[in-house]
């Protein structure tokens, strides 16, 4: 029997939480509240060089957009951080960087 989509959507939302929790343990940094929903506060986490944005996907396809990139980007530019996109996918981790920030 498959799993109702309203019980699904709960499990998900604890994976994610427990997803920016782990990558905050690894870099040393801290989880925003909400996901980075309020204005003050964008991205998933952050340390003293960067801001991340987590995603993840149980599935072994994963769609980037371009819009999600440059929504990272912008918004730690503005706090003078790093954007970076950490992604999960069936299980396999991957940070995604812009090429010129890679010289740091």
């Amino acid at each position: 029997m498959k799993t109702p989509k309203w019980l699904d959507k709960d499990r998900r939302k604890k994976e994610s939480i427990k997803q920016e929790r782990d990558v905050a343990e690894h870099v040393k940094g801290r989880a925003h509240l909400a996901s980075g929903a309020p204005w003050f506060d964008k991205g998933d986490v952050n340390n003293q060089t960067c801001l991340i944005s987590c995603k993840q996907t149980k599935h072994a396809v994963f769609r980037l957009s371009l819009r999600d990139l440059k929504e990272i980007e912008n918004q730690a530019r503005k706090k003078g951080l790093l954007p970076v996109m950490f992604v999960c996918i069936s299980g396999d981790e991957y940070v995604i960087l812009r090429k010129d920030d890679l010289s740091w």
